[in-house]
């Protein structure tokens, strides 16, 4: 998963060709394409934290047990109409709710991410 999905497109031509499942935080479905109409809106929506929650355990009940977070590194502030302070949110809930296995820091010339490995089944937190 992609935090903030502005980032899926460079992780998307990256992987273009390997057989990555990945997922953006806000845009769930095919976040390699990246689209500025209603963008705002999306991290504005009051579902977000639980749709992102609802399609985590989507993938659980598809038998996935990981999640690696690719999130830009440092804390995310608001942009002018971009909450991206939401970010933050959905890797505290992340946090709260499974186990943290790892995490490692990339740092890049433009972007610079943190990888996190989450468990998502029989060792979450309760």
């Amino acid at each position: 998963m992609i935090n903030p999905d502005y980032l899926s497109p460079t992780f998307g031509y990256y992987f273009a060709h390997k057989p990555v499942k990945f997922y953006g935080v806000g845009r769930w479905n095919n976040p390699e394409i990246f689209s500025p109409q209603s963008y705002a809106e999306v991290w504005k929506k009051p579902t977000l934290i639980s749709d992102i929650e609802q399609g985590i355990q989507n993938e659980i009940n598809n038998g996935y047990t990981q999640l690696f977070l690719v999130q830009e590194l440092g804390t995310r502030k608001n942009m002018g109409k971009m909450e991206y302070s939401r970010a933050n949110e959905v890797l505290a809930r992340l946090k709260q709710k499974y186990l943290l296995r790892s995490k490692t820091d990339y740092r890049g010339v433009t972007e610079s991410v943190s990888l996190y490995d989450f468990a998502l089944r029989n060792e979450i937190k309760q």
